[in-house]
Order: C-alpha cells, then sequence, then structure tokens
C-alpha cells in the first residue's frame, strides 16, 4: 500500500504499480472519513493506515458503486460497525434497479454496478454537507457517482471522473495504456458536464480513482475538456 499524505488527507494506493487503485481518508474534528474502499485486498492496508493515524473512522463514502471502490467495504464494516456507510441517493436508486431482473433489457449496456454486501445508513445529494466535506453531483462515469470536495483545503475527490493512470483523462475519453475506467464509463458527454461543474470550484488539489493526485488542477481540467470534446466530436 503507498500512503502519499497532505494536511489532513492521505491516499492510499492499492497495486501502486500494476494497476492502482486508490482510496482516501479524511481527518476532521478527531475523526476520519474513508472515501472508497477499494478491492476486498485493500482492507488490510486500510485498517493499518486509520490504525497508525489513531483516530476512530466515523463515516465510509462511496463515490460509486464499482467492485475497486466498494471491494473491502464488509471487512471494514466488520472492523468499525458504528462508521455511517454512505451512497449517492441516485447511485443507490440505479443499484437497486439494476439487480431486478425484470430491468435486465433496461440496463443491458449500462456498465455492471457491484450490490453492497452491507446496507448503506444513508444517501447523499448534491450540496449535502458533512462537516467540511460538501458533496457534488458528478454523473458520467456512472449516473450516480459524486465526488466529495473539503471546503477548508480545495481538496477534492472525484472517483473515476477522471483518470491520472496512463495521461489524465475524463471518463469516457480512453487511454489505451490504462483502459479501465473509460471503457467502464456510462455516458462521457456527461462526464464532460461534470469536469465543467467541478471546474466553478476552483480546487487545489484534485485526487481520482486510478493514479496520482492533481495539483494546481484547473488549466489541466480545461485542456481536458477541450480534448474530450474533439474526441467527441
Amino acid at each position: 500500500m503507498k500512503i502519499l499524505e497532505k494536511k489532513d488527507f492521505w491516499q492510499l494506493t492499492d497495486m501502486p504499480v500494476l494497476f492502482p487503485i486508490n482510496c482516501f481518508l479524511i481527518a476532521e474534528n478527531q475523526e476520519l472519513t474513508l472515501i472508497d474502499t477499494g478491492l476486498n485486498r485493500s482492507a488490510k492496508g486500510i485498517l493499518n493506515t486509520i490504525n497508525n493515524i489513531g483516530l476512530p473512522l466515523t463515516k465510509i463514502i462511496l463515490t460509486h458503486a464499482h467492485i475497486d471502490h466498494v471491494g473491502s467495504l464488509t471487512k471494514i464494516n466488520a472492523a468499525f460497525p458504528d462508521a455511517e456507510i454512505l451512497i449517492g441517493k441516485q447511485e443507490w436508486s440505479i443499484l437497486q434497479e439494476q439487480l431486478n431482473p425484470s430491468n435486465s433489457h433496461t440496463y443491458s449496456n449500462y456498465p455492471y454496478l457491484t450490490p453492497l454486501a452491507v446496507e448503506p445508513t444513508g444517501f447523499l445529494e448534491d450540496g449535502d454537507r458533512i462537516n467540511s466535506l460538501l458533496i457534488i453531483e458528478t454523473p458520467g462515469h456512472t449516473l450516480g457517482s459524486i465526488s466529495i470536495f473539503d471546503q477548508r483545503h480545495g481538496y477534492l475527490v472525484v472517483g473515476d471522473l477522471l483518470q491520472t493512470r496512463g495521461g489524465p483523462a475524463i471518463a469516457g475519453d480512453i487511454r489505451p495504456v490504462f483502459p479501465f475506467p473509460g471503457k467502464a464509463t456510462w455516458e462521457p458527454k456527461i462526464a464532460i458536464q461534470s469536469t465543467e461543474k467541478i471546474l466553478t470550484f476552483q480546487p487545489s488539489l484534485i485526487a481520482c480513482g486510478h493514479g496520482d493526485w492533481l495539483t494546481d488542477p484547473n488549466q489541466k481540467l480545461s485542456s481536458l475538456v477541450t480534448r474530450a470534446k474533439k474526441k467527441l466530436n
């Protein structure tokens, strides 16, 4: 597990060389919030990092319901059974519809979402706040994807709306060196709109599900929007 740290913020990367999968810890009010849980194998590294920080985990936020973001939820929940489990309201709704066999035709072309082994304790919508964390609905990679903006420091966690592994790209803009997030994307055009939306927050740092974080990201985001629009046209 590779760990990068900034003030009140940790990026934890499982399999950093072969297939980097990120999750994040944010400290506030002497408590920790975990954003995404990686794969099942990621649990040990996550729990060790929480133990080393020395603060209790009280919240788990899931950016979307793909296996590499919810994979160790059961193990993390077992270690911290009182921690809230939060996911986008829209993502949860789509997941329930997708699991209904009568909807199989409707969602035949929609990227498969992973059923959660643990029931969420709450659902998040655009504009919700958890202490200093602002929830931003950023559909595109999935219909119900959310991003989390730490208003204290300007850090923005975007799940798979963006990737930096294989070259920075908006979801749906497939990078041949690391094509997986792009290929698993629901609607590239909507992802571009969500990227334009997060630009309005002027983040100081953007962290994504796969690859290193971006510092001073706003000019880079603008160029990614231009690139993605050209590829769609």
